[in-house]
């Protein structure tokens, strides 16, 4: 049985996320039908790190530029990185980690890191899949000129907010759907078991939150289908290594009902904006 690699982490100085609401409640482009799958763009593969959380945020970042498919996605390997490396920021330069342990990483830290650091392309700061990944590239934090040539290929990402659903059980598809509808791909991030794991594009229709073997998972809405069930991305699916998880394409289909009772379930949404070339 394959076990594959969680990751997210809940803050652990509590943050207060502005609403959901406020990406709606401001009139703005809708479309009729809470499909956002031909954004979708690159496979992102996690391959073992726990970077979950990067990787549904830099999905949902690529799909609210409503643009092409063929654009380059930001490096979600550069985010994880920066991530954890925010978590030392508030110590003074010298107890600053050469290198981090792969851990996972929190929601606020990600988007400090964004914020403070900015984004960098794939293409300048490869992930896993790409032959020109290298392992140390997930841990070891570029020093000297090193990190002076990533700054340098760095965008500017403090128009991106994380607000955050806060509605009761019962209406959280609602909100999804109409975030969907609003041309804003939500993350789900949840507690997920080892039998979700072994999903080979079944509906998944219950959930062990209680497993030993599971996590806490990021992923990101892509449409709620005419069937009103909920299609989230993945990050776990790799062809050419022969690892298979969901459907051809690394999806899989939620009951709603399921997402609406669960204990773990918390729903993120990214405010965009056009990213910046240079930090400022």
């Amino acid at each position: 049985m394959r076990v594959f690699r969680t990751g997210f982490l809940p803050d652990r100085v509590p943050r207060a996320y502005p609403p959901h609401t406020d990406l709606i409640a401001a009139p703005r482009q809708t479309q009729a039908q809470p499909d956002m799958r031909r954004f979708r763009g690159p496979h992102f593969w996690q391959n073992g790190y726990g970077a979950c959380f990067a990787c549904a945020v830099a999905r949902a970042e690529y799909m609210g530029r409503l643009g092409s498919i063929h654009d380059p996605a930001i490096s979600f390997m550069f985010t994880y990185l920066a991530a954890r490396v925010q978590g030392y920021a508030h110590l003074p330069p010298e107890y600053h980690p050469r290198t981090v342990g792969d851990n996972g990483c929190e929601a606020g830290l990600l988007m400090d890191s964004l914020h403070n650091v900015g984004a960098v392309l794939a293409e300048d700061y490869p992930c896993p899949g790409d032959p020109a990944f290298r392992t140390e590239m997930a841990y070891d934090v570029p020093q000297g000129k090193a990190f002076q040539d990533v700054l340098e290929k760095a965008y500017d990402a403090r128009g991106l907010v994380l607000h955050e659903v806060l509605v009761a059980k019962g209406e959280r598809a609602e909100a999804m759907s109409n975030l969907l509808k609003s041309f804003v791909a939500p993350v789900l991030t949840w507690y997920v078991d080892a039998a979700y794991m072994q999903n080979r594009g079944q509906t998944v229709t219950t959930m062990n939150e209680s497993d030993p073997l599971g996590g806490l998972h990021a992923q990101t809405a892509l449409a709620i289908t005419p069937e009103g069930r909920v299609e989230l991305d993945n990050w776990w699916r790799h062809d050419t290594d022969e690892i298979y998880w969901g459907t051809l394409d690394g999806t899989c289909l939620v009951d709603p009902d399921l997402i609406e009772r669960m204990n773990s379930v918390r729903i993120f949404a990214l405010k965009n904006a056009p990213l910046v070339k240079g930090k400022q």
